[in-house]
C-alpha cells in the first residue's frame, strides 16, 4: 500500500474529528443548571441587578460561575457590588404664613421656622418657568424688624424635563430666625409660582435583607439533655446571614442557643459524622431576638436550645435572611439578556468593568431577574433520565477518543512500515 499525504491527512483528520466530537459531547453534559431573563432595561447604560435567593442557591458561594449573555451568546461583563445603598429624597416643609403680590413690582413670601433651627440653606419647589428672577432674603424674630441675609441674587434654570416643577436650593448665611422673607423682583417679568419651601435631605439606607424560604423544618425535644433541637434543610445550599425568632411562650425566658452544621470526616477508613459549631447567642424575652450570624452556605443546619429545667420555648415563627448582592452591568435597551449559573467548572471571570467600581454612581436604574428556569438534570430525589446524562460519561468519551487516536496512529505507522 502506498502511503501518501492524502492518506495521512485522511486518517489523522478522521481521528481528530471523532475525538473532538466525543469531547464536545461530553462537555455538553456539564452545563449551567439555572437560567433566567433580565427585564426592565428602559435606557442603555449601567444597570444594577439584585440577585434573588434562587440564583444564589444554584451558584457557588462566591458567585464565580455567574454569567450574563446577550442574544448572540456573547458574555456581558459585570462586577459584584454587594449591598447597594438606596438614596431617597426627604423634604421637610416650612409653613408659608403669607403671600403678597404687587403686580408689576414684586412678590413677597414669608415662611416660618417653628423650631428656630439653624439654617444654612433652604429649598424652593417652583413650577417650571423659563424666566430668571432676582430676589432678596431677610430674617426676623417678630415680623417687625427685618435683617438682610441675601441681596439681589438670581434664580435661573427653572425648568425640569421630568416633572412640572423643580427644586432650587439657596445657600444662606447660618441663621436662626423664626421668620424668613423672600422678595422676588417682578418689574420685568411675571411672578413665578412658588409651591413650597423647606429643607431637602437625602436618606441613604442599605437594601432590605432578603428572606429565605424554609423548605423543611423538624423539631425534636431531647428530654434527657434538656434541649430543643430544630433542624432546617433545603433542596439546594442557601446563603444565610441572619436569623429571627418569634416566641409565643413563655412570657419571660433566657436561653443559650447554638448553631451547628452536620459534617463528615474519614478516620481509619471509616466515615464519621459530627456537628461543627458555627455560632452561639442568647434568646431573651427583653431582646428583639434577631441575630446576624457568620455566613452559612448549607443545605442543612441545626439550632439547639438549652432549656435547663425550663419548659421548651414555643415558637410562632422562625425566619432566615441573606444580605442582598447586586451586580452592575452595561445593558442596552431592546437587547435580550440571559443570566446563567450553576456550572462548577467555571472560575471567577475577569472583566475590565470591575476596575471602575469606585467611580460608578451608586444611583443606577435597576434591571429585574425573571423567568427562572432549571435545567432538566437528574438529582438524588428523582429517577435517572438516561445513560447519557451520567456525570462520568465525559471521562469515558475522552478515554474513547484517546483510544481512537492511538488506533489510527498505530495503523498509520504499520502501513508506513509495510510500504
Amino acid at each position: 500500500m502506498k502511503i501518501t499525504l492524502r492518506n495521512i491527512l485522511k486518517k489523522t483528520g478522521t481521528a481528530l474529528l471523532l475525538f473532538l466530537s466525543l469531547t464536545l459531547f461530553a462537555q455538553e453534559q456539564e452545563d449551567y443548571t439555572l437560567s433566567a431573563t433580565l427585564t426592565g432595561v428602559k435606557t442603555s447604560g449601567l444597570h444594577s441587578v439584585l440577585l434573588v435567593p434562587e440564583i444564589r442557591s444554584f451558584s457557588d458561594e462566591n458567585l464565580n460561575d455567574l454569567r450574563i449573555f446577550d442574544s448572540n451568546n456573547n458574555e456581558v461583563p459585570y462586577f459584584k457590588a454587594g449591598n447597594v445603598q438606596n438614596t431617597t429624597a426627604a423634604f421637610t416643609e416650612f409653613p408659608i404664613i403669607s403671600r403678597n403680590i404687587i403686580p408689576g413690582k414684586s412678590s413677597v413670601v414669608i415662611f416660618e421656622n417653628p423650631s428656630e433651627k439653624v439654617l444654612n440653606e433652604i429649598t424652593l419647589a417652583i413650577s417650571n418657568s423659563e424666566v430668571t428672577k432676582t430676589y432678596n432674603i431677610s430674617g426676623s424674630s417678630d415680623q417687625k424688624s427685618w435683617f438682610g441675609l441675601l441681596n439681589k441674587q438670581q434664580l435661573s434654570d427653572l425648568s425640569n424635563a421630568e416633572n412640572t416643577w423643580i427644586y432650587k436650593t439657596i445657600a444662606l448665611p447660618k441663621s436662626q430666625y423664626h421668620y424668613f422673607k423672600i422678595e422676588f423682583n417682578d418689574a420685568k417679568t411675571l411672578p413665578i409660582q412658588l409651591l413650597k419651601i423647606g429643607n431637602l435631605s437625602s436618606i441613604t439606607a442599605a437594601s432590605a435583607m432578603q428572606e429565605i424560604k424554609i423548605e423543611n423544618y423538624r423539631t425534636e425535644q431531647l428530654t434527657e439533655k434538656k434541649k430543643t433541637r430544630i433542624t432546617l434543610s433545603f433542596h439546594n445550599p442557601q446563603i444565610i446571614d441572619q436569623i429571627s425568632f418569634a416566641i409565643k411562650s413563655p412570657l419571660l425566658y433566657r436561653r443559650e442557643v447554638t448553631i451547628a452544621v452536620p459534617r463528615t470526616k474519614k478516620y481509619k477508613r471509616k466515615i464519621q459524622h459530627y456537628e461543627q459549631e458555627m455560632d452561639f447567642f442568647e434568646l431573651a424575652s427583653n431582646n428583639s431576638n434577631t441575630f446576624d450570624i457568620p455566613q452559612l452556605h448549607e443545605k442543612e443546619f441545626i439550632i439547639e436550645i438549652d432549656n435547663q429545667d425550663n419548659p421548651p420555648l414555643v415558637f410562632s415563627d422562625i425566619k432566615l435572611f441573606q444580605s442582598p448582592i447586586h451586580i452592575i452591568a452595561d445593558l442596552k435597551v431592546g437587547e435580550h439578556y440571559t443570566l446563567k449559573t450553576g456550572n462548577p467548572n467555571l472560575s471567577e471571570p475577569q472583566y475590565d468593568i470591575s476596575s471602575f467600581r469606585n467611580s460608578i454612581s451608586k444611583e443606577l436604574p435597576e434591571a429585574t431577574i425573571t423567568q427562572l428556569k432549571k435545567a432538566e438534570t437528574p438529582d438524588s430525589d428523582s429517577p435517572k433520565t438516561g445513560f447519557w446524562h451520567e456525570a462520568w460519561i465525559m471521562w469515558a468519551c475522552i478515554a474513547a477518543g484517546a483510544l481512537i487516536i492511538f488506533y489510527f496512529s498505530y495503523s498509520l505507522i504499520k502501513d508506513m512500515k509495510n510500504d
